[in-house]
């Protein structure tokens, strides 16, 4: 008897232990299936991590169609800049950063969001990613003939060789990079072979001015060697060198007199420096400097660099012409003179100027379906920075016209020593070509007279 009892006592053992394997199993199943439920890609945590980002981007579109329309309110239906989004933005309480990209305004959330937003001028708001917005790229191309360097701090908003590479530094100043191939130094070591393999590359835009150091022109007598050295150096290392995508201007309020107080920016939409003398206009430009590069006026072989870079690589209509007249001999059709005319964008900024009083009247935003004339008493007329994408080549505007640009070259007057080159507003394509120089020394009016840096 005692013998059966053990023999049902060890059947009921087996019994639990393999009823305990079999709940084991069924419990990982069940949590396997819950897990999977859980987390994959249409799982529950994954459904409601996919509804909040949702979410917050519906929030992070709203913040910013809030913002705009406040913008709007306080313009009273003025068009919108990347700055006073980016302010009304945070005083909202966002972290944001604001930049114009392609005509759009590009709209960058802090940690932890991270996302990137477009705002069109209808106010309609995309998200990057889409294939609607393109954040800056990151890379420089680099070639056997050219390697642009990216200064410390700056981002890379175009990165083609064919478009024109341009950057954007820490302090939001845009530069293009003008190719110099480095075939052309390849056999030059000291400055002077450099200078000169320089000189017979861009032969067809020398004139009798020279890249001599002269008092009142910006540099000390001493400096000036020195950084000449430096820029020279810099083109046959890196195989070019950049300048300022836009002429240098300013946000804040325009003057009429001789000044160099207002805050320099080579950024689009600002009024253009036009009332500087040289020695003014080279210590603004050695402040533009960035990332650990130097700073400048164009010396006279870089404005010969920078056009000989345009003839080969510009897009130009050469059925008639060949480029380098464009450049050479009559630059209106790409350039802001007196006998050019041409739509501007709505939201720009311009000033007539009066051929009876010789001055420049007071500056406005441009008009709807405005159009500049070419002839008449209206037809002198001072655009801000950037205005036209016509008169552009490679990235670079108003090259041609709009202001006079002053250059680090000695002219052949001793009574008028520095030079000033790429033509105004007033003259005519003809008569003041991107190549045309003039010379204006320090002690007479400036007025038309600004400037563009290079960094090298």
């Amino acid at each position: 008897m005692k013998k059966k009892e053990n023999l049902s006592k060890q059947k009921n053992k087996g019994i639990t232990l393999i009823a305990l394997v079999i709940t084991i199993i069924v419990l990982l199943i069940l949590a396997g299936v819950s897990i999977a439920t859980l987390t994959e890609e249409n799982g529950i945590l994954t459904r409601a991590n996919d509804s909040k980002t949702k979410t917050d981007i519906g929030e992070e579109k709203e913040a910013i169609g809030l913002a705009y329309n406040g913008v709007i309110a306080d313009n009273l239906g003025d068009g919108v800049t990347a700055e006073q989004l980016e302010n009304e933005l945070q005083a909202n309480g966002y972290n944001v950063a604001a930049e114009e990209v392609d005509g759009k305004i590009k709209v960058t959330f802090g940690a932890p969001s991270n996302r990137v937003y477009a705002i069109d001028s209808n106010g309609n708001i995309t998200q990057a990613g889409t294939g609607e917005v393109i954040p800056p790229t990151e890379n420089l191309p680099s070639t056997a003939e050219t390697s642009p360097f990216l200064p410390d701090g700056a981002t890379v908003t175009e990165n083609d060789l064919n478009e024109g590479v341009t950057i954007k530094d820490s302090n939001n100043n845009e530069w293009v990079w003008i190719v110099v191939p480095k075939s052309v130094t390849a056999s030059s070591t000291t400055d002077d072979e450099i200078k000169n393999a320089l000189i017979n590359y861009a032969t067809d835009y020398r004139t009798n001015y020279s890249d001599t150091w002269y008092e009142g022109c910006g540099l000390g007598e001493q400096e000036y060697p020195e950084k000449y050295s430096e820029m020279l150096q810099s083109i046959k290392a890196n195989g070019g060198f950049y300048i300022g995508k836009y002429e240098v201007g300013s946000f804040d309020n325009p003057v009429t007199s001789k000044d160099n107080s207002r805050q320099a920016v080579i950024q689009q939409g600002a009024y253009p420096y036009n009332y500087v003398t040289c020695s003014q206009a080279e210590e603004l430009a050695e402040g533009l400097a960035s990332g650990g590069k130097t700073s400048t006026l164009m010396f006279g072989i870089q404005w010969n660099l920078v056009l000989k870079y345009l003839e080969k690589n510009g897009d130009w209509d050469t059925t008639t012409n060949n480029a380098s007249y464009y450049l050479k001999n009559n630059s209106s059709s790409w350039g802001n003179y007196a006998d050019n005319s041409f739509p501007v964008a709505e939201g720009n900024k311009y000033a007539i100027y009066n051929l009876s009083k010789y001055r420049l009247g007071e500056w406005n935003l441009v008009p709807s379906d405005y159009e500049k004339p070419n002839s008449g008493t209206k037809c002198c007329v001072l655009l801000s920075t950037g205005a036209v994408e016509d008169n552009s080549k490679m990235n670079i505007y108003d090259l041609a016209g709009n202001v006079w640009e002053w250059t680090l070259e000695k002219s052949n007057d001793s009574d008028d020593p520095c030079a000033v080159r790429g033509g105004y507003f007033i003259g005519a394509g003809s008569s003041f070509s991107a190549n045309k120089r003039d010379s204006r020394s320090t002690a007479t009016n400036s007025y038309n007279f600004g400037f563009r840096p290079a960094l090298y």
